[in-house]
């Protein structure tokens, strides 16, 4: 558990080093299509060479990522946010990412 954390915490810092270069956040989410290709390496192999690859992966995000609780942007990890406030874990549920993505936003 403690490695985990540590392992998505590590994620977080480094990838947030490489988006903040290139501060390309957009939409309500702030979604971040570099960052997000960056991090989970099937998508860059999936989507990576293709020349709408921000528009394939913008809509992987809304479509299955934000279900599967990818993380959209440096800020926001949501099982990191999730353990962080329990109290949303109870309200939310364990794996309901989309609702904690919308309360982080508000």
């Amino acid at each position: 558990m403690i490695f985990k954390k540590l392992s998505l915490l590590l994620a977080l810092v480094v990838s947030a080093l490489s988006a903040f270069a290139n501060a390309e956040f957009t939409g309500p989410e702030m979604f971040s299509p570099g960052y997000y290709i960056n991090l989970y390496p099937d998508l860059k192999e999936q989507f990576g060479e293709k020349p709408d690859w921000v528009l394939q992966v913008s809509k992987h995000y809304r479509e299955i990522g934000v279900k599967e609780g990818r993380s959209p942007n440096p800020l926001f990890v949501p099982e990191y946010y999730l353990e962080r406030y329990p109290d949303l874990k109870k309200a939310f549920g364990p794996a309901n990412y989309f609702g904690v993505l919308h309360h982080w936003i508000k």
